[in-house]
């Protein structure tokens, strides 16, 4: 795939669910015989979004197995973000720092493009 044309996703699956009540992770809640975290996933993949981050914080090591039986994917990174409990904004910090750090580093020359043709 050429890389100038490329859209990354970012998952953000690192809250705490706090208006779900009882603790309960909302991701992973069953929805069709799957979590709705594999619905994501699969919606991801399915798309032409590469790579595809999946940044998780609450309840992270439930996340990481359902994320896992998609790990053979070879364009799936999984990344914990400790402050998760400050907000979502810190979770969208990490997604992007870590397309970045990777072979993405053109998708923040891409967004500053759309800024560009409106000026």
């Amino acid at each position: 795939m050429d890389d100038t044309s490329s859209t990354a996703a970012i998952i953000l699956a690192a809250g705490s669910s706090s208006r779900m009540g009882n603790g309960r992770h909302k991701l992973l809640l069953m929805l069709d015989e799957r979590t709705v975290l594999a619905h994501v996933i699969e919606a991801a993949l399915a798309s032409q979004a590469r790579p595809i981050v999946v940044i998780l914080g609450h309840e992270a090591w439930k996340v990481r197995a359902v994320v896992a039986a998609y790990m053979a994917q070879q364009d799936i990174t999984v990344v914990e973000n400790p402050d998760y409990l400050l907000g979502m904004s810190t979770s969208m910090r990490v997604g992007v720092a870590t397309l970045l750090e990777g072979k993405s580093a053109k998708v923040g020359q891409r967004m500053g493009q759309d800024e560009d043709k409106e000026k």
